[in-house]
């Protein structure tokens, strides 16, 4: 049940005082379907007219739907000793709703006209003003629409009650209308077995197309690297005939079955192919090593016969310093930057093959067309400097092999080179300078090469990261990424903090379950086009109920705090004058103001912050 602190109705009518023992239960009469209690009550912004059209449109519901519009509720004189939009004002009026709601409820089952099963009771009271709302018992118990554990399916519904009934609208007889016509249509929907049956096979078709679609990719990967998997290859075309419901759920769940040890056998393959490429690589590195550790020897042993025949011998001496210590630069600047392009190449490689296992990337739209397009860019670019770096080192490496200990210019030639920019030719076509080179040509930096390659892949491995998440959408439904859980529970809150609508209306869920369908299936369908943007979609869902929650838990605080620093009377002082400002029955008056403009703030603005500011001077004024 659920309970409006003031749906904005004016005080057209005075109210009675006073409280009788219990409600008037009207006869129900055949077709009737709204009822004022006492049945000579008018009720406000209704009117007879207004009960008249409520009725015409309820009769016409497939279910029973009972309203009952109440001029007071039994207990209302209660409510005289609390503060009114106080928590425990609130807390009261809840309670007192609840009682008399169950009890007309109650009194109703004993007329043979209620439908207890399938009816649906709607109770509006005017003093206090609150509704509250029971489903029949058949919907509580069978179909769970009940308000159970924090989970309130009727608070979509309510809602529409609510902005029709609060200000600007202050029309609660159409409120009344449409609210009860989404019940009505939502009781159909739940209850009847075609359209249940055809959502179950919506959901069971879209479970076998995303099998469908990991499983013939497996499927094209294992015929490529001619791996047995007939009974993939069955379960494929098993699934591709369709068929009822049962069929679609069998078909989904032998796919899957199928599918998993030919997926693990083709990963235990590309671990092998990347263990086997990482070995070919360690050997081509110890060759080279072993190489110039050879080179090294025999320009030793030049040297050793120079000493041996005599030649000048600090001159050779300063000559074979140098060039050691130019042999060695040059050495280890190859061998970091050998060893930086092998690493590069693995990881360039690895981004490759995930690459490629993205079924069907040209039928993606958007965000996810963005980023699959980035992702290509970058590969070719990182490849392209690769090749580049490379050819320059196999340059450095010929040019430093000239040198020798009479001719260590080939050495600072070779470094040299390797720190300079320098033009590199890719081989490719040059599409984009009709007058330019034939073929393209990029500027190299070889100084700065390692962090922009690197600082590239990172965002390209990002970037790749956030598309195989988004993808991953694609498994499961699309409720289980934006629960309904986390919205119903901010609903609950905003309720029992006593704020207005309107704080809610940014969240995609804000509107009624036809609102709350039509965008889960809007991204339902979204997903298998741009899953990266439907991604972002449900990241800004939730960046919106972090933010909302931090507010509400914010503004709890500050009504904690506020409960304990109110002053409710002034407290003894000495008689010493004062100036005016500084009077206590002015600095009471004035912290009671805030709390006044603070308490509006709860119920009519759409400003969370607004809401906190003016807390916080409420209490700085009651600090005083």
């Amino acid at each position: 049940m659920m309970h409006l602190r003031a749906f904005g109705l004016p005080l057209l009518i005075a109210l009675a005082a006073g409280a009788s023992a219990q409600l008037d239960v009207p006869t129900l009469r055949p077709g009737q379907f709204v009822y004022a209690i006492p049945e000579s009550f008018t009720p406000p912004l209704i009117e007879r007219e207004g009960m008249r059209q409520i009725q015409q449109a309820i009769a016409k519901l497939k279910f029973p739907f009972y309203v009952f519009l109440v001029k007071e509720l039994p207990g209302r004189g209660d409510l005289t000793r609390t503060t009114p939009n106080s928590a425990g004002y609130n807390r009261l009026r809840d309670r007192i709703s609840d009682e008399a709601t169950i009890e007309l409820t109650d009194r109703l089952r004993a007329q043979a006209r209620f439908d207890q099963n399938k009816g649906s009771v709607f109770m509006l009271s005017f003093d206090p003003r609150a509704y509250t709302y029971r489903p029949g018992s058949l919907w509580k118990t069978k179909y769970g629409f009940a308000n159970l554990n924090g989970n309130n399916p009727h608070a979509s519904f309510l809602e529409t009650f609510k902005r029709y009934a609060s200000k600007p609208a202050n029309d609660p007889k159409q409120g009344i209308i449409e609210m009860a016509k989404a019940i009505d249509a939502h009781l159909d929907e739940i209850s009847d077995p075609a359209k249940v049956e055809a959502r179950a096979y919506d959901v069971a078709a879209q479970n076998l197309e995303r099998s469908l679609i990991a499983g013939r990719s497996v499927l094209d990967e294992a015929d490529r690297l001619k791996l047995p998997a007939s009974g993939l290859r069955s379960a494929v075309a098993a699934a591709e005939k369709g068929g009822n419901l049962k069929a679609l759920r069998r078909a989904t769940e032998a796919l899957d079955r199928e599918t998993l040890p030919v997926q693990g056998e083709l990963q235990r393959l590309r671990q092998q192919a990347e263990e086997e490429r990482a070995a070919q690589l360690a050997i081509v590195q110890e060759r080279i090593r072993q190489d110039e550790i050879e080179r090294g020897r025999k320009s030793l042993t030049v040297v050793g016969i120079l000493l041996v025949l005599g030649g000048a011998g600090a001159f050779g001496y300063r000559r074979r310093k140098r060039y050691n210590e130019l042999r060695a630069e040059l050495t280890g600047v190859v061998e970091q930057k050998r060893q930086q392009i092998a690493n590069a190449r693995n990881q360039a490689y690895r981004l490759f093959q995930e690459r490629d296992t993205v079924a069907g990337a040209s039928k993606y739209e958007g965000h996810t067309k963005r980023v699959i397009e980035r992702v290509a860019s970058d590969l070719d670019a990182i490849t392209i400097g690769l090749e580049a770096m490379a050819t320059l080192i196999d340059s450095a490496e010929k040019e430093g092999a000239k040198a020798s200990l009479f001719a260590c210019t080939p050495l600072d030639n070779a470094l040299a080179a390797l720190r300079t920019p320098f033009d590199f030719d890719t081989g490719k076509v040059n599409r984009s300078d009709l007058f330019g080179n034939p073929t393209e040509v990029v500027r190299v930096q070889p100084n700065r090469f390692a962090k922009e390659i690197g600082d590239r892949f990172t965002g390209t491995s990002e970037a790749w990261e956030r598309l195989k998440t988004a993808m991953n959408l694609q498994a499961h439904p699309l409720e289980d990424a934006l629960p309904h859980a986390r919205w119903t529970e901010l609903q609950a809150e905003a309720l029992a903090l006593g704020l207005h609508p309107a704080l809610l209306e940014g969240h995609p869920l804000a509107g009624d379950e036809a609102s709350d369908r039509a965008f889960y299936a809007g991204l339902s369908r979204e997903v298998w086009k741009d899953p990266v943007g439907t991604f972002a979609k449900i990241e800004e869902a939730k960046r919106w109920e972090t933010a909302t929650g931090e507010a509400f838990a914010r503004i709890r605080q500050v009504k904690r705090d506020l409960d304990e620093a109110r002053v409710e009377a002034i407290p003894p002082f000495d008689t010493a004058p004062v100036a005016p400002k500084d009077d206590p029955k002015v600095r009471l008056h004035e912290a009671r103001q805030a709390e006044e403009a603070f308490e509006k703030a709860l119920a009519h603005s759409d400003s969370t912050a607004e809401i906190v500011a003016k807390g916080e001077i409420v209490l700085a004024a009651y600090a005083r």
